[in-house]
């Protein structure tokens, strides 16, 4: 039996998080960390070369990836080999389903995300508002996502937006009405935040072409739809290592072209282009900035610039997205998506697939 098949074959019958990461003495976290990387190594697909193995491979990490999630909510909440469940944070009710939120998966300014599980253990994500001002927001976002669930035809960029499973408001102390927005929770992707703690001088060129051109794709069609995300940043473009997809999350702030944006993320204050901070019309153009913004980040870029080791071919391409003044910035993305394609073949030849490992594999 190979290493493989042994560990596919733990991973499959494994009920719990203790039964993959075991006993985990001092730093719980750190420990299981390293345990995670070494797995993770056993069970990438391009180690492999027959269709079986590919296969074999891909099917444990997705497993795995959940138990690490599970792993490290357990971890966080001190229950991490015991025999009690996490304490749930408490459940959620629409007039469908109910929703047990089960660890915070991201603090927000306008809204806190949880992991959660419905009634049939279903994962999903769970969005709450934080206020009551913010309730417009939440609903805005779920037309946005109706509405271009209704126009992106082409699966290969409607899979690139959340899949929203329900919308609906809940009451707190019988008083406060907050919106809720439930998603469906893709496990094995990660922010650009993510991956750049894990290459923190940036991924090579060839992940840039890659991340670039799904998300290009997503917009050009996006903007088709007459629509503006308005808020591309590092934490809401995810990736997917091992397939290559993407998605854009956070359509709270989408508008329609040439409307102001309705409202930015503070924290990210200096992403945004000039058009946004002075509360002027929102183009094509704007999500175009934000993403080369985000490009240039990955690249290991600060500020803006982008790093002197990029091929020139590619700097030329995000160079034109990232002008002060809008009209002269790159407007189409499908026009920008056609020269980065050129540029790749120029800098690359024909494309092959390039193995984006996450986390980082330790040597």
């Amino acid at each position: 039996m190979t290493e493989l098949d042994d560990f596919s074959r733990r991973i499959r019958d494994a009920a719990s998080p203790e039964d993959v990461f075991g006993a985990l003495a001092g730093d719980q976290l750190a420990a299981a960390r390293k345990i995670y990387r070494r797995l993770a190594r056993i069970a990438h697909a391009d180690h492999y070369v027959t269709e079986r193995e590919k296969q074999l491979a891909h099917e444990a990490f997705v497993k795995l990836s959940a138990l690490w999630t599970q792993c490290q909510a357990r971890i966080q909440s001190g229950f991490y080999g015991t025999n009690q469940t996490s304490a749930p944070l408490g459940t959620v009710l629409s007039s469908a389903h109910a929703y047990t939120l089960e660890a915070l998966h991201q603090r927000g300014e306008l809204s806190n995300v949880y992991q959660a599980v419905d009634e049939n253990n279903q994962p999903r994500l769970v969005k709450v508002a934080l206020a009551r001002s913010v309730n417009d927001l939440l609903k805005a976002e779920a037309h946005t996502l109706q509405y271009l669930a209704k126009k992106l035809h082409d699966a290969s960029v409607s899979n690139f937006i959340p899949a929203l499973q329900e919308s609906f408001q809940v009451s707190v102390d019988n008083a406060i009405h907050l919106h809720v927005n439930v998603f469906d929770y893709a496990t094995t992707f990660r922010s650009l935040t993510e991956v750049m703690a894990e290459y923190p001088n940036g991924v090579n060129s060839r992940h840039f072409v890659w991340i670039y051109k799904r998300l290009l794709s997503l917009l050009g069609a996006v903007h088709d739809a007459h629509c503006i995300h308005g808020a591309v940043l590092p934490t809401h473009v995810l990736v997917e290592p091992a397939t290559h997809a993407i998605l854009l999350v956070d359509w709270c702030f989408a508008v329609k072209p040439d409307h102001a944006a309705c409202a930015m993320s503070n924290a990210y204050r200096s992403w945004y282009p000039p058009e946004v901070i002075a509360r002027k019309k929102l183009t094509p153009a704007t999500d175009l900035y934000m993403a080369a913004r985000c490009m240039t980040y990955a690249l290991g870029g600060d500020n803006g610039d982008v790093p002197r080791h990029v091929p020139e071919r590619f700097r030329r391409v995000l160079a034109p997205c990232l002008l002060g003044n809008p009209a002269y910035r790159s407007q189409d993305a499908w026009e920008l998506y056609n020269e980065l394609d050129v540029a790749a073949r120029v800098v690359y030849g024909n494309a092959q697939y390039e193995p984006l490992v996450m986390p980082a594999l330790e040597a």
